[in-house]
């Protein structure tokens, strides 16, 4: 409606509520500000709440305080006779009401609905907007005491935050002019303190979600490494035919399927960790211990992580499988870098004389950068392409068109058996650096180029780590769909 519109009808409309009260059908485009200034004094101003409600499992707006079974959001409302514009969006749809203290208590909605709520008063604006659900969430739920959020288990603890430890914060990729418009997460302190005796806490950010980290300390130092939780899905793994300086095992490409999720570090191993569990630094580049460790080999880190095990009680150590690290790597993409179709040596750390596709040359450094560097993937894994190559679990496995189910190359005692490694590094072209490239080493090799990043599962006392099993993976349905 017009504003010329608007100040002819709000008279006629104030005029009617004062003749016949609240049997008025108040129209949704009433304007409470107008109406309050219109109709003047009378009766106070009502305090109203918003609450949630456990038994109905809804948002309600009442005119008492929150009772039992429910949990107030925010200070009470001031509502005057210019009683309360509701608007709702679900699904795409949006329905407009006025309210008047005689409609109350009003359901808005239900706390498992994805909708947004608008509640205008002629004093305040108030918006209800749905919470994303944190990445890595095993629990997610919001009930009459608030929301409440689990993470996966890892050392045998639970991570748990109540709502005291929650709150809501607009998402850094928008404005604050439009939030809070459906773009609410949430930011939590790390739990804390841990159960008695666990190097383990947890914690949540708004860009990426949940996290976990360890700190190690020995008389050889100390470092503390975080860990991002990649949850089950299913990509597709490999190049089409058409990218740019593809080979030929990089296809056919293929839906895998991930049916467990698993805690990965969000860096390559730096130099304090490794020195800090094995006593030593065995990297050519040093003089900050955040630098990726590096002439490691395949074997060297399987030292490493059995060492690691007996620091983290309750925990398995291991590298990514082939499948997990290109799945953590592409983070949702489907591009040949995580970051798009092409990059930039501010974005990954190769040899900038050798960019990509026909993309301009760039800055060569020459040597590896402390980890955290250079920008993170969508899923807060940081230099997954460049700067070090990364070890895998496995041999390289060729690919066939059929979907699989956590698939592994094969894995041998044999010397001569080659292990995986990705990522591209410091002193490769950037096409190395791509998502699908598949690459191989004997595993008894080290270079100042190549190192590695762990990943971490929960198990329970006295269970025996599992060893990648070196199978090709179970097919699942028919053309080539991921399985559900």
């Amino acid at each position: 409606m017009g504003a010329a519109q608007a100040e002819v009808l709000h008279p006629l409309l104030a005029a009617l509520l004062r003749a016949f009260g609240e049997r008025v059908a108040v129209p949704a485009w009433a304007d409470p500000a107008a109406l309050a200034r219109l109709l003047g004094g009378g009766r106070p101003p009502l305090e109203c709440w918003l609450v949630r409600d456990v038994a109905s499992g809804g948002l309600l707006l009442q005119a008492q305080p929150a009772g039992a079974r429910q949990s107030p959001l925010g200070e009470a409302l001031r509502v005057d006779a210019g009683g309360v514009r509701l608007q709702i969006e679900h699904q795409g749809t949006r329905s407009a009401r006025w309210l008047s203290p005689a409609d109350l208590p009003q359901a808005l909605g239900a706390l498992a609905e994805r909708s947004q709520i608008r509640l205008d008063t002629s004093a305040e604006s108030v918006v209800l907007a749905p919470v994303e659900r944190p990445r890595g969430a095993a629990g997610w739920q919001c009930g009459g005491h608030g929301l409440a959020l689990t993470g996966p288990r890892l050392g045998g603890v639970d991570a748990r935050w109540e709502e005291s430890a929650l709150r809501a914060v607009a998402g850094s990729s928008i404005p604050p002019a439009a939030a809070p418009a459906r773009a609410w997460q949430l930011a939590a302190e790390a739990v804390g303190p841990p159960p008695a005796g666990s190097p383990f806490r947890f914690g949540i950010d708004p860009e990426f979600g949940l996290w976990a980290e360890f700190t190690v300390s020995s008389g050889h130092g100390s470092a503390t490494q975080r860990l991002r939780w990649i949850e089950p899905g299913s990509f597709r793994m490999g190049s089409p035919e058409s990218e740019p300086e593809r080979l030929d095992n990089e296809g056919p490409r293929h839906w895998v399927t991930l049916t467990r999720g698993f805690w990965l570090a969000d860096t390559a191993c730096p130099q304090a960790l490794w020195q800090a569990v094995m006593g030593a630094n065995p990297s050519y580049f040093q003089g900050d211990p955040q630098r990726p460790v590096e002439q490691v080999s395949w074997h060297e880190v399987q030292g490493f992580l059995r060492a690691l095990e007996k620091l983290l009680p309750g925990c398995e150590a291991a590298l990514p499988t082939e499948a997990q690290w290109e799945y953590a790597c592409r983070a949702g993409s489907e591009t040949p870098f995580s970051f798009g179709g092409n990059v930039t040596p501010e974005q990954v750390n190769y040899d900038g004389n050798f960019p990509y596709a026909g993309g301009a040359k760039g800055w060569y450094r020459e040597k590896t950068v402390p980890v955290k560097s250079l920008p993170a993937n969508a899923w807060g894994l940081y230099e997954m392409q460049g700067n070090v190559s990364e070890w895998c679990a496995d041999g390289p496995r060729a690919y066939d068109e059929r979907a699989q189910q956590d698939p592994t190359g094969l894995v041998s005692g044999d010397e001569g058996a080659h292990r995986a490694f990705r990522g591209g590094s410091w002193s490769d072209r950037a096409g190395w650096a791509r998502s699908a490239l598949q690459l191989a080493l004997l595993p008894g090799l080290r270079f100042d180029d190549l190192g590695f990043r762990l990943s971490l599962r929960s198990i329970e006392p006295g269970q025996v780590p599992a060893p990648v099993q070196g199978r090709p993976g179970r097919p699942a349905a028919p053309g080539g769909r991921p399985p559900h």
